[in-house]
């Protein structure tokens, strides 16, 4: 019985190895694939946060986060709005974004596939981490 278990874990483990959740259909990414402005908005009854990102040129962006609502006030009213801007740089399917006047970075995986930007990335809250991607359109 014993030996049933470890082959049938083997055969999933292999199983598992073997299948790409790669969901980019683009291999080759570079800074030019980013260029341009790329939004996302997440709506619920509480309100609705809208995130934009622009690629400038070859190594600058800029970040905007508005809040509407949550607490910030009526829904249909900016409560709440933030922006930052930066360098980037991309290694591989890698981009680094490196906030000016800030000591730290945020690094993720991404791709573009047709008019949607990707990123994956892995946060670790206190009880494990946890794998998230987000998605954006473009607005350009």
């Amino acid at each position: 019985m014993e030996k049933i278990f470890v082959k049938g874990f083997f055969v999933l483990f292999l199983f598992v190895v073997s299948c790409s959740d790669d969901e980019s259909g683009n291999k080759e990414v570079s800074a030019t694939h980013l260029i341009g402005s790329w939004s996302r908005t997440v709506e619920n009854s509480e309100g609705k946060t809208i995130e934009t990102y622009m690629f400038k040129n070859a190594s600058g962006y800029t970040h905007n986060y508005q809040v509407y609502g949550f607490g910030h006030g009526p829904v249909t009213e900016l409560g709440y709005e933030t922006e930052d801007s930066g360098d980037f740089r991309v290694e591989g399917d890698s981009l680094f974004l490196e906030p000016n006047g800030a000591t730290g970075n945020f690094s993720t995986q991404f791709w573009v596939s047709e008019n949607a930007l990707y990123f994956r990335y892995t946060s670790s809250p206190a009880d494990a981490p946890v794998t998230s991607q987000l998605h954006y359109d473009r607005v350009d």
